[in-house]
């Protein structure tokens, strides 16, 4: 929770900064604000406020998007620490084919996979699966239902899933 928060702050932060010291549109939304104390303008106020803010709130969501995807591949890149050793025996065992679809288009879904993922705590059966279906016999589709799966997937009904193993 709290490396969300930080994230959000961090989104925030640079946005504001830049918006207050660079901003051409403060002194409209300013000059709006005056008009809606003097003239009860109230409408005025808030198109200005919202042509102002609209893309300061993309701004932001997309800066919260990235430094959570950034935690996410920091996350995944971890636990593949952890387990290279797995991860070269199964490696050293595919054919040259599956070898590039490894290095490429697979690598590619599974940080597709992580990037909207809102349940950190699923990451690891990310990894898992790109671990464990590391064979001869894996597939395009099997390598995409596996995380399509996943990702349809809430931590909840693994968990369920868990206790009728």
């Amino acid at each position: 929770m709290k490396e969300r928060l930080r994230d959000i702050i961090n989104a925030v932060r640079d946005d504001a900064i830049d918006y207050f010291i660079n901003s051409d549109d403060l002194p409209e939304v300013i000059n709006n604000g005056l008009d809606m104390v003097l003239s009860e303008s109230a409408a005025l106020l808030f198109s200005g406020i919202l042509g102002a803010a609209l893309p300061r709130v993309n701004a932001v969501i997309s800066n919260y998007k990235q430094h959570r995807f950034e935690r996410h591949v920091r996350k995944t890149l971890q636990i593949m620490m952890s387990r290279i050793e797995s991860i070269e025996n199964n490696y050293s065992e595919l054919n040259e084919e599956i070898q590039e679809k490894y290095r490429g288009v697979y690598a590619e879904w599974l940080l597709d996979s992580l990037d909207d993922e809102p349940q950190e705590e699923k990451i690891p059966y990310y990894v898992n699966g790109y671990i464990n279906l590391m064979n001869n016999e894996v597939n395009d589709n099997l390598m995409l239902m596996y995380f399509n799966t996943i990702t349809q997937m809430t931590n909840l009904d693994i968990e369920v899933l868990k206790m009728y193993d």
